[in-house]
């Protein structure tokens, strides 16, 4: 945001079973139509419902993995430079920030 980029912020679901218990949300971001911006793909290495993704930091095209996930309402937010953080958003954005 601070540099023009138009990002957007998607949470989606992989349901695998018939119960909405059933099911694992994911985040990631989206730069351009389908660049995905991935840092956290790895939290799922020991999850074999969701292949055992082991990929820490993903920046690429949509896959298989990210293919399983369905989008939700309200499930996509657009984010511009002009967008206003909350205090928790700016606390957590400063310190992705840190890892980049």
């Amino acid at each position: 945001m601070e540099h023009g980029i138009t990002t957007k912020y998607v949470n989606r679901t992989y349901y695998y079973g018939e119960t909405s218990y059933e099911s694992q949300a994911h985040t990631w971001l989206e730069i351009n139509p389908r660049l995905i911006v991935d840092i956290t793909g790895d939290q799922f290495k020991n999850n074999s419902i969701l292949m055992n993704y082991d990929i820490p930091v993903y920046v690429g095209d949509y896959n298989e993995f990210y293919n399983l996930f369905e989008s939700t309402p309200n499930g996509e937010h657009k984010l511009t430079k002009g967008h206003i953080l909350s205090n928790e958003e700016r606390i957590i954005y400063n310190k992705i920030k840190e890892h980049l």
